[in-house]
């Protein structure tokens, strides 16, 4: 990493001195997997972890297979030598975020822990849950010195406070709001922290509150929605955590426009934002040679409505469609896997590579299909230059062959006809789903590997 110049200002100092907004500055990651890494850190933890040491060989699966998913580094927690190796698993999740705590005797140990079975939730994981938060203070001085200067103190203010909950970490991103603290599992970033914000950080995390002064973003969301999340949370003075759903996202050019579900009162808030350049270029690091440009956002519009959930009809069923989050994951995971199991047996998919392949789908792209209060499905709906990706459709055994699937797919193809848009989708060769689609008028128009390639023309 390039040295900063003897004459330029710490970047940490120069983003307080100018007070730059720290709204919507944080990461998107979804999967935390945070291993006790004692010494120097490398400059970037991830691409130092070799693909065939034990480590690359415990947690490389997972995070190449996880969309938004990052490995910390941490040190220093409790206080005093220990002959174990703490590992921690968070998965962010802006209402039901969970926390797993393992304790190896190695890192070879890594190799006993089936990632997978964590996120799909299973029985046997359950005893590592951990419901305390862990607090993690970025002191990653060989990544940027401002992450040292004022990562230190605060790690020492926590840690007197609550020793064994309270760590160092390597990077968490945004080198010039040092010092970073984030919170897991809820994915809470803070920034420029104080020493006299170390107490107040401690006890609203404990209660699920955030803390606003110094937030910088939470890790569920992306920058936009961050940011309107924000403004929300400012007009109704509302911290706690759980009070608000994502419940759609969409984007028109440089307008993000997201809307939430109030859980307590019923209420859809929607709010219009958008990029604002602030004035002045900003050294983003201590080490970057030229200065950038940076934004912040501004609110458009913030409308209020009232909620009222659309359902459908099938089968004699009602169901819904409501958006997916993290916290479906496993679920999601586990119909995949139940799906699809014994296609992979009749392919011969060896058993390393099933993991993986269960794990590959984003989360956020997906609606649950719902009967009452009971997922009963998922569906994913991409939305592609040539039209309309019919990446993923499962349902319960239970509610397989009662005309839900079918109505779920016609009204695809009716919201395809209307924009004059076709539809694809692919399906295992092995998979009797062929005729079903082909009974929807779907013809095989190709072959991927293992798949054939399907789609409906209006």
């Amino acid at each position: 990493m390039p040295s900063r110049p003897p004459s330029r200002e710490l970047c940490a100092a120069g983003a307080r001195r100018v007070e730059e907004p720290l709204l919507a500055t944080a990461s998107r990651v979804d999967l935390w997997l945070v291993l006790e890494v004692h010494g120097a850190w490398a400059d970037e933890v991830g691409d130092a972890i070799p693909p065939d040491s034990a480590v690359g060989r415990g947690l490389n699966p997972a995070l190449k297979a996880v969309p938004r998913s990052r490995v910390l580094f941490i040190k220093g927690g409790g206080g005093r030598q220990r002959e174990t190796i703490s590992f921690y698993v968070a998965v962010t999740d802006e209402v039901a975020p969970r926390l797993y705590h393992f304790e190896l005797e190695s890192y070879d140990a890594l190799a006993g822990i089936d990632l997978f079975g964590v996120l799909a939730e299973e029985e046997r994981y359950e005893a590592h849950r951990d419901a305390r938060p862990l607090y993690l203070v970025c002191t990653h001085g060989t990544h940027d010195r401002c992450c040292a200067k004022f990562g230190f103190p605060i790690y020492s203010s926590l840690a007197r406070q609550q020793l064994e909950n309270v760590w160092q970490c390597s990077h968490v991103g945004g080198d010039r709001f040092a010092a970073n603290v984030v919170c897991l599992p809820g994915g809470l970033y803070y920034g420029h922290v104080e020493p006299e914000d170390a107490p107040v950080i401690l006890e609203s995390t404990a209660l699920g509150h955030l803390y606003p002064r110094r937030l910088r973003g939470r890790a569920c969301y992306g920058p936009p929605v961050q940011a309107a999340e924000h403004f929300l949370r400012a007009a109704e003075g509302e911290t706690f955590l759980p009070a608000y759903r994502l419940w759609s996202q969409r984007r028109v050019g440089d307008v993000t426009e997201a809307t939430f579900l109030d859980t307590h009162a019923e209420r859809l808030h929607t709010l219009r934002v958008e990029p604002a350049p602030l004035t002045g270029r900003r050294y983003l690091t201590c080490g970057t040679e030229d200065a950038a440009s940076v934004r912040s956002y501004r609110l458009l519009e913030h409308q209020e409505s009232p909620f009222q959930a659309e359902t459908r009809s099938a089968g004699g069923m009602e169901y819904r469609l409501d958006p997916a989050a993290m916290r479906d994951y496993g679920f999601i995971y586990r119909l995949r896997r139940d799906s699809l199991q014994c296609y992979l047996d009749k392919i011969q998919m060896p058993p390393a590579e099933r993991g993986p392949f269960f794990a590959r789908f984003d989360v956020t792209r997906h609606r649950l299909i719902s009967v009452g209060e009971t997922p009963v499905g998922a569906v994913s709906v991409l939305e592609r230059e040539e039209g309309l990706q019919l990446a993923n459709l499962h349902l319960l055994p239970a509610y397989q062959r009662r005309g839900l699937g079918t109505a779920i797919v016609r009204e695809v193809q009716r919201r395809a006809e209307a924009s004059r848009r076709r539809v694809t989708t692919q399906v295992l060769k092995v998979n009797p789903a062929r005729a079903f689609y082909e009974r929807l008028g779907f013809r095989i128009e190709g072959e991927q590997g293992l798949r054939y390639r399907m789609a409906w023309e209006p």
